[in-house]
Protein backbone atom coordinates (compact mmCIF):
# COMPACT_ATOMS: atom_id res chain seq x y z
CA UNK A 1 0.00 0.00 0.00
CA UNK A 2 1.33 3.50 -0.98
CA UNK A 3 1.95 5.81 1.77
CA UNK A 4 -0.45 8.81 1.97
CA UNK A 5 1.79 11.91 1.53
CA UNK A 6 1.85 14.74 3.67
CA UNK A 7 0.78 18.25 2.50
CA UNK A 8 2.45 21.48 3.34
CA UNK A 9 1.91 25.16 2.09
CA UNK A 10 4.29 27.73 2.57
CA UNK A 11 3.50 31.21 1.97
CA UNK A 12 6.33 33.96 0.78
CA UNK A 13 8.72 31.33 -1.40
CA UNK A 14 10.41 33.99 -3.84
CA UNK A 15 13.90 34.00 -2.22
CA UNK A 16 15.06 33.71 1.45
CA UNK A 17 13.63 32.00 4.08
CA UNK A 18 10.38 30.68 2.26
CA UNK A 19 12.49 29.42 -0.14
CA UNK A 20 14.66 27.61 1.70
CA UNK A 21 11.72 26.52 4.21
CA UNK A 22 10.00 24.80 0.91
CA UNK A 23 13.04 23.26 -0.20
CA UNK A 24 13.57 21.42 3.21
CA UNK A 25 10.10 20.59 3.23
CA UNK A 26 10.06 18.95 -0.22
CA UNK A 27 13.33 16.87 1.03
CA UNK A 28 11.53 15.75 3.61
CA UNK A 29 8.73 14.00 1.54
CA UNK A 30 6.08 17.02 1.48
CA UNK A 31 4.02 17.40 -1.35
CA UNK A 32 3.53 21.50 -1.55
CA UNK A 33 1.53 24.37 -2.38
CA UNK A 34 3.59 27.52 -2.30
CA UNK A 35 2.74 31.16 -3.35
CA UNK A 36 4.21 34.34 -3.74
CA UNK A 37 4.01 38.02 -5.79
CA UNK A 38 7.08 37.54 -7.02
CA UNK A 39 6.26 34.91 -10.20
CA UNK A 40 9.53 34.62 -11.68
CA UNK A 41 10.99 33.77 -8.06
CA UNK A 42 8.59 31.64 -7.13
CA UNK A 43 8.71 29.30 -10.04
CA UNK A 44 12.30 28.93 -9.35
CA UNK A 45 11.71 27.93 -6.21
CA UNK A 46 9.12 25.27 -7.45
CA UNK A 47 11.53 23.65 -10.08
CA UNK A 48 13.88 23.15 -7.22
CA UNK A 49 11.17 21.59 -4.86
CA UNK A 50 10.10 19.35 -7.98
CA UNK A 51 14.02 18.19 -8.18
CA UNK A 52 13.30 16.13 -4.79
CA UNK A 53 10.76 14.34 -6.21
CA UNK A 54 7.21 15.53 -4.64
CA UNK A 55 4.69 17.50 -6.28
CA UNK A 56 4.53 21.90 -6.08
CA UNK A 57 2.56 23.74 -6.96
CA UNK A 58 2.82 27.45 -7.40
CA UNK A 59 0.40 30.31 -7.32
CA UNK A 60 0.90 33.80 -7.56
CA UNK A 61 -0.60 35.58 -4.53
CA UNK A 62 -0.68 38.71 -3.18
CA UNK A 63 -1.41 37.39 1.03
CA UNK A 64 -2.75 40.64 1.78
CA UNK A 65 -5.59 40.43 -1.06
CA UNK A 66 -8.40 38.51 0.52
CA UNK A 67 -9.68 36.90 -2.74
CA UNK A 68 -6.69 35.67 -3.65
CA UNK A 69 -5.98 33.81 -0.37
CA UNK A 70 -9.40 32.28 -0.34
CA UNK A 71 -8.64 31.08 -4.25
CA UNK A 72 -5.30 29.81 -3.86
CA UNK A 73 -6.53 27.85 -0.58
CA UNK A 74 -9.61 26.23 -2.62
CA UNK A 75 -7.28 25.21 -4.89
CA UNK A 76 -5.01 23.55 -2.54
CA UNK A 77 -8.39 21.28 -1.19
CA UNK A 78 -9.18 20.69 -4.61
CA UNK A 79 -5.80 19.35 -5.70
CA UNK A 80 -4.88 17.74 -2.20
CA UNK A 81 -7.91 17.19 -0.22
CA UNK A 82 -6.15 18.24 2.74
CA UNK A 83 -3.61 20.80 4.80
CA UNK A 84 -0.87 19.13 7.39
CA UNK A 85 1.70 22.27 7.40
CA UNK A 86 1.46 25.46 7.03
CA UNK A 87 4.56 28.36 7.23
CA UNK A 88 2.70 31.16 7.05
CA UNK A 89 5.98 33.56 5.81
CA UNK A 90 4.98 36.27 3.84
CA UNK A 91 6.63 39.66 4.95
CA UNK A 92 8.00 43.25 4.18
CA UNK A 93 10.28 45.06 5.87
CA UNK A 94 10.30 49.24 6.15
CA UNK A 95 13.28 51.40 5.37
CA UNK A 96 14.36 52.86 8.51
CA UNK A 97 12.80 56.15 9.11
CA UNK A 98 10.97 57.50 12.55
CA UNK A 99 7.70 57.37 13.02
CA UNK A 100 6.68 60.82 12.73
CA UNK A 101 8.51 60.96 8.93
CA UNK A 102 6.48 57.70 7.77
CA UNK A 103 4.55 58.40 5.40
CA UNK A 104 1.13 56.53 5.24
CA UNK A 105 2.51 54.35 1.85
CA UNK A 106 4.84 52.95 3.92
CA UNK A 107 3.12 51.82 6.71
CA UNK A 108 0.11 50.43 5.10
CA UNK A 109 2.67 48.73 2.65
CA UNK A 110 4.23 46.74 5.74
CA UNK A 111 0.81 45.63 7.51
CA UNK A 112 -0.35 44.98 3.99
CA UNK A 113 2.05 41.83 3.96
CA UNK A 114 3.01 41.52 7.54
CA UNK A 115 0.07 41.79 9.35
CA UNK A 116 -3.07 41.53 6.88
CA UNK A 117 -1.44 38.45 4.95
CA UNK A 118 -0.92 36.66 8.06
CA UNK A 119 -4.41 37.31 8.97
CA UNK A 120 -5.25 36.05 5.65
CA UNK A 121 -3.82 32.93 5.62
CA UNK A 122 -4.02 32.02 9.32
CA UNK A 123 -8.31 32.66 8.31
CA UNK A 124 -8.54 31.07 4.94
CA UNK A 125 -5.98 27.43 6.58
CA UNK A 126 -7.78 27.27 9.59
CA UNK A 127 -11.35 27.02 8.19
CA UNK A 128 -10.33 23.90 6.41
CA UNK A 129 -8.17 22.47 9.27
CA UNK A 130 -11.03 22.75 11.62
CA UNK A 131 -12.92 20.59 9.03
CA UNK A 132 -9.98 18.16 8.97
CA UNK A 133 -9.49 18.21 13.02
CA UNK A 134 -6.15 18.12 12.59
CA UNK A 135 -2.96 20.67 11.82
CA UNK A 136 0.03 22.49 11.81
CA UNK A 137 0.73 25.79 11.33
CA UNK A 138 3.84 28.16 11.94
CA UNK A 139 4.05 31.61 11.32
CA UNK A 140 7.32 34.20 10.95
CA UNK A 141 7.60 36.84 13.34
CA UNK A 142 10.76 38.56 14.19
CA UNK A 143 13.28 39.57 16.90
CA UNK A 144 11.96 42.96 16.04
CA UNK A 145 8.72 41.45 17.49
CA UNK A 146 10.60 40.84 20.77
CA UNK A 147 12.85 43.96 21.04
CA UNK A 148 12.53 46.73 18.78
CA UNK A 149 15.33 48.14 16.72
CA UNK A 150 15.18 52.32 16.07
CA UNK A 151 13.64 53.21 12.56
CA UNK A 152 11.78 50.42 12.45
CA UNK A 153 8.85 50.96 13.92
CA UNK A 154 5.78 49.86 11.97
CA UNK A 155 7.85 46.26 11.15
CA UNK A 156 8.59 45.90 14.56
CA UNK A 157 4.47 46.52 15.45
CA UNK A 158 3.43 44.47 12.60
CA UNK A 159 5.61 41.72 14.11
CA UNK A 160 4.13 42.17 18.06
CA UNK A 161 0.72 41.70 15.97
CA UNK A 162 1.83 38.75 15.09
CA UNK A 163 3.12 36.96 17.68
CA UNK A 164 -0.67 38.09 19.37
CA UNK A 165 -2.63 36.49 16.87
CA UNK A 166 -0.90 33.05 16.75
CA UNK A 167 -1.04 33.09 20.91
CA UNK A 168 -4.90 34.03 20.18
CA UNK A 169 -5.26 31.43 17.71
CA UNK A 170 -3.77 28.92 19.16
CA UNK A 171 -6.35 28.95 22.44
CA UNK A 172 -8.57 28.98 19.96
CA UNK A 173 -8.03 26.22 18.18
CA UNK A 174 -6.50 23.93 20.27
CA UNK A 175 -10.25 22.38 20.86
CA UNK A 176 -9.44 21.35 17.07
CA UNK A 177 -6.41 19.31 17.22
CA UNK A 178 -4.52 22.32 15.82
CA UNK A 179 -1.27 23.38 16.84
CA UNK A 180 -0.02 27.26 15.96
CA UNK A 181 3.08 28.77 17.06
CA UNK A 182 5.36 31.89 15.73
CA UNK A 183 9.35 31.92 14.95
CA UNK A 184 11.20 35.11 15.54
CA UNK A 185 14.13 34.86 13.68
CA UNK A 186 16.72 37.53 13.82
CA UNK A 187 20.27 38.01 12.36
CA UNK A 188 19.65 35.59 9.62
CA UNK A 189 21.38 36.23 6.17
CA UNK A 190 18.84 36.75 3.54
CA UNK A 191 18.72 39.18 0.48
CA UNK A 192 16.16 41.03 2.40
CA UNK A 193 18.83 41.53 5.35
CA UNK A 194 21.16 42.32 2.97
CA UNK A 195 19.18 45.47 1.43
CA UNK A 196 18.52 46.77 3.97
CA UNK A 197 22.36 46.57 5.67
CA UNK A 198 22.97 48.52 2.67
CA UNK A 199 20.59 50.80 2.81
CA UNK A 200 21.26 51.46 6.32
CA UNK A 201 25.63 51.66 5.32
CA UNK A 202 24.40 54.61 2.85
CA UNK A 203 21.62 56.84 4.89
CA UNK A 204 24.30 56.60 7.94
CA UNK A 205 21.05 55.85 10.22
CA UNK A 206 21.49 53.69 14.01
CA UNK A 207 22.07 50.39 12.94
CA UNK A 208 20.61 47.44 14.61
CA UNK A 209 22.49 44.24 15.81
CA UNK A 210 22.44 42.02 13.09
CA UNK A 211 22.73 45.00 10.20
CA UNK A 212 25.99 46.03 12.01
CA UNK A 213 27.22 42.62 11.80
CA UNK A 214 26.56 42.65 8.05
CA UNK A 215 28.18 45.69 7.10
CA UNK A 216 31.21 45.15 9.23
CA UNK A 217 30.97 41.44 7.24
CA UNK A 218 30.93 39.73 10.68
CA UNK A 219 29.00 37.17 9.13
CA UNK A 220 29.86 34.62 11.56
CA UNK A 221 27.75 36.58 14.05
CA UNK A 222 24.65 36.23 11.50
CA UNK A 223 22.54 32.61 11.16
CA UNK A 224 21.64 31.46 8.05
CA UNK A 225 18.42 30.26 6.29
CA UNK A 226 19.84 26.33 6.89
CA UNK A 227 19.55 27.02 10.77
CA UNK A 228 16.19 28.55 10.50
CA UNK A 229 14.81 25.58 7.98
CA UNK A 230 16.33 23.27 10.55
CA UNK A 231 13.78 24.00 13.18
CA UNK A 232 10.78 24.85 10.48
CA UNK A 233 11.37 21.11 9.43
CA UNK A 234 11.11 20.07 13.40
CA UNK A 235 7.63 21.85 13.81
CA UNK A 236 6.38 20.51 10.59
CA UNK A 237 6.92 16.82 12.22
CA UNK A 238 5.82 14.67 15.19
CA UNK A 239 8.83 16.31 17.07
CA UNK A 240 6.20 19.39 17.69
CA UNK A 241 3.44 17.79 18.85
CA UNK A 242 3.58 18.97 22.30
CA UNK A 243 3.96 22.38 21.37
CA UNK A 244 1.36 24.99 20.64
CA UNK A 245 1.55 28.84 21.28
CA UNK A 246 5.06 29.38 21.45
CA UNK A 247 6.90 32.48 20.23
CA UNK A 248 10.55 30.54 18.93
CA UNK A 249 13.75 32.78 19.10
CA UNK A 250 16.18 31.70 16.28
CA UNK A 251 18.50 35.00 16.56
CA UNK A 252 21.90 33.93 18.67
CA UNK A 253 20.68 35.46 21.23
CA UNK A 254 20.61 39.46 20.41
CA UNK A 255 17.54 39.56 22.18
CA UNK A 256 18.86 38.51 25.63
Amino acid sequence: MNQIKKVAVVSGTATGIGRAAACRLAQDGFDLAICDWNQAEGQKTQSLCQKAGVQCEFALVDMGQEDQVKGFFDQIVAKYQKIDFYFNNQGVINHPQNLADTSLADFEKVVHSNFKGCFLGLKYCLQIMKQQNYGKILVTGSSAGIRPESGFGVYSATKFAVTGLVKDAAMEYGRYNIKINVICPGGIMTPLTKDTGEYLQRSGYQLPHPVEAVIKGKYEYLGSTDDLVEVVSLMAGKGSDYMTGAAISIDGGITL
